[in-house]
């Protein structure tokens, strides 16, 4: 099984939705049935997918380096199950395979925004974001893995970054969502179902305070406009 991973998760036109498709339909049966180091039986599937996702998400510089960062970010982030619009495109880019061709078109192609509903992105894949200058919006709702490190690393984003949404995070604290001062241009800030968050306004108030031209709204019950 272990070998399995290691394989699809090199091959660049493989993702999370892949490798779960596979495992579902019972063609990694035959892979071997060994443990991951540490665990056993009965807390082997929580470690084996918290693994797998550490997999999926781990930065190669020698990818950045080939194929530029805007391309290695998008690869990075469609593996792990979000989506990416382009700087000029209308449309938002779902599969992995509709990337376009791999070495024609370094530095062409720009990330303007990235919707990561419901992926597996998390903080070890988040340098994938530098030297993305670009990127002016992101929806984070429901994943899983995000962490108030990974919230922390949005600051190389903090030229371009223009609009952020951020629900459904359960491992977000107020540490994490106050280093969000760091994104200085900021126009709108959208924070919902965040409820390891427990001094929202609070929060709130270091994020004004901060943020004095941002729209900030905290659970559709505080909003903040200092234009």
């Amino acid at each position: 099984m272990l070998s399995l991973v290691r394989h699809v998760s090199s091959t660049s036109a493989f993702s999370m939705h892949n490798l779960q498709k596979i495992l579902q339909s019972g063609v990694a049966k035959g892979a071997g049935t060994g443990l991951l180091p540490g665990t056993t039986s009965q807390n082997q599937p929580r470690y084996f997918w918290q693994w797998v996702c550490t997999v999926f998400n781990k930065v190669s510089r020698e990818r950045i380096e080939e194929v530029g960062p805007d391309r290695a970010c998008a690869e990075w982030l469609l593996r792990n199950g979000a989506m990416v619009q382009w700087v000029g495109k209308s449309d938002f880019v779902t599969d992995y395979n509709a990337l376009p061709l791999r070495g024609a078109e370094k530095g062409r192609y720009l990330i303007k925004a990235v919707d990561a509903t419901d992926s597996s992105i998390m903080a070890i894949g988040f340098p994938h974001f530098k030297g993305c200058h670009h990127i002016d919006k992101i929806i984070m709702k429901n994943c899983k893995y995000i962490d108030d490190e990974a919230l922390h690393m949005l600051s190389v984003l903090e030229a371009s970054l223009k609009t952020l949404e951020i629900s459904s995070c359960f491992n977000l604290t107020s540490e994490g969502v106050s280093s969000l001062t760091a994104l200085r241009n900021l126009k709108r800030l959208k924070l919902e179902a965040l409820p390891e968050v427990k001094n929202k306004i609070e929060v709130t108030g270091i994020l004004k305070s901060a943020l004095p031209n941002c729209n900030i709204t905290f659970d559709e019950s505080q909003e903040v406009k200092n234009l």
